[in-house]
């Protein structure tokens, strides 16, 4: 009785340190969401500046195009700069989309995690109850000797079994 209680202690701190860990994945995840915020907020950065940047596009095509009436040489260095800055805000805006994506799959990830660890550590809490309850029951009904030992073995190797998963 005092091994099975001595097991039963054991099965109770791995049940408590399955809830740390579910703790941790929850800190985690936290962690994992401020990061996405942050990236969130280097999007809009980004974005406002890349704004920022076609407006003094446009401005600069304008003045350009006023100045250079008849330099049609000028005016192709300044069309090449353009599709220049159009094609890196479209690289940007891939990246930013990958990465809005990746964000969006770890969470995923995170949560589905998060969801199997609570519903093992939900399962064995469950099956270590049975267990305990299957146990009391053979402590208490003690009537017959070698059937009690019987079901002790077995509760107990079915415990012993549930505390190595």
């Amino acid at each position: 009785v005092a091994h099975l209680r001595t097991e039963n202690a054991t099965l109770s701190w791995a049940v408590d340190a399955d809830r740390h860990l579910v703790q941790e994945l929850g800190e985690e995840r936290k962690r994992l969401l401020g990061q996405i915020g942050d990236l969130e907020r280097a999007e809009l950065g980004a974005k406002s500046a890349q704004e920022s940047a076609q407006a003094e596009l446009e401005a600069e095509r304008r003045k350009q195009r006023e100045r250079s009436i008849g330099h049609e040489g000028a005016l192709e260095v300044l069309r090449e700069r353009a599709e220049n800055a159009d094609r890196s805000w479209t690289t940007a805006q891939a990246a930013v989309t990958r990465s809005e994506m990746r964000d969006a799959q770890l969470e995923a990830d995170c949560i589905e995690e998060l969801r199997q660890s609570a519903f093992e550590v939900d399962a064995q809490q469950q099956r270590v109850q049975e267990l305990e309850a299957r146990l009391d029951a053979e402590e208490h009904s003690a009537a017959s000797a070698q059937h009690s030992s019987a079901q002790l073995i077995v509760l107990s190797r079915d415990l012993a079994e549930l505390r190595t998963h």
